[in-house]
């Protein structure tokens, strides 16, 4: 499978206490780290590591390092129980920054074996309160029934939530399309549940410069969107707010913060 853009759209659900739900289309890229470690960009000079309009930074990735992606991965897989072999190939699902400037609120890097399966997901989630938390789901948290991954929530994400409960997540992964659902389930009720089903086209430049105002929407306007509907929960909603937790153990300062973090808002308050 190639290096690849994914557009589609992005549903995110509240269903617990109150129903809310809001949709947006979304853009993101789905990154053969073997290609960026072979020749340093996409072949339309879409450079890694260099300031431009797009860019892809290491050291935005899992820590500030300047480690490689690829490098970082098999880093973090050599303390678990999954090691990456050659056959393994791995994909960074992510936006870009635009003109140096970017928030991931989920980064995902898969690792997909030989018969195109996947074999294993680190799931970086950002916080806006700089901090990030790295999610290991491989076999030992996969449900074989219903092929999903189950992992227990260590990052305060939102004010409006607790630190408590599981994640279920549920991937999907062709040449042709990728389709990934987050369930959060809190004292045995679905809270949240957020959807991203996206069409897969290979990246080409053509291709790159054609969805390119896709790309710096999706990344401009994420944060953007997070203040708006955080908003809406606590000034309309009235939908019950959490002061954040002590740091976790296991949670690391996020080495991607966008512009959240530097403002003083009720609902944002620690």
């Amino acid at each position: 499978m190639e290096s690849s853009i994914a557009r589609g759209e992005l549903i995110h659900s509240r269903l617990h206490p109150v129903n809310n739900t809001f949709k947006s289309t979304h853009t993101m890229l789905l990154i053969n780290q073997a290609d960026l470690a072979a020749t340093g960009d996409f072949g339309w000079k879409f450079p890694s590591n260099k300031f431009w309009f797009l860019s892809i930074k290491n050291h935005n990735y899992m820590d500030k390092s300047t480690t490689s992606i690829k490098q970082k991965v098999e880093d973090f897989l050599s303390q678990k129980s999954s090691q990456l072999t050659k056959y393994d190939k791995v994909y960074l699902l992510t936006t870009p920054s635009v003109f140096g400037y970017g928030f991931n609120p989920v980064i995902f890097y898969i690792v997909v074996n030989s018969c195109h399966d996947i074999k294993s997901v680190i799931a970086e989630v950002n916080n806006t309160f700089s901090e990030s938390h790295l999610y290991y789901l491989d076999e030992v948290q996969l449900d074989q029934s219903q092929g999903n991954y189950w992992s227990s929530k260590q990052l305060h994400v939102s004010p409006f939530l607790e630190r408590v409960g599981e994640y279920e997540f549920n991937f999907h992964l062709s040449t042709d399309d990728l389709k990934i659902t987050i369930t959060l389930h809190q004292r045995s009720e679905k809270m949240i549940t957020t959807l991203f089903d996206a069409k897969l086209v290979k990246m080409t430049s053509f291709n790159l410069w054609k969805i390119c105002p896709s790309i710096m929407k999706t990344v401009l306007f994420t944060e953007i969107n997070i203040l708006k509907h955080a908003y809406k929960l606590f000034h309309h909603l009235k939908v019950p707010f959490y002061s954040k937790p002590d740091k976790h153990i296991d949670n690391l300062e996020s080495p991607s913060r966008g512009f959240i973090h530097r403002l003083r808002i009720p609902y944002k308050r620690e």
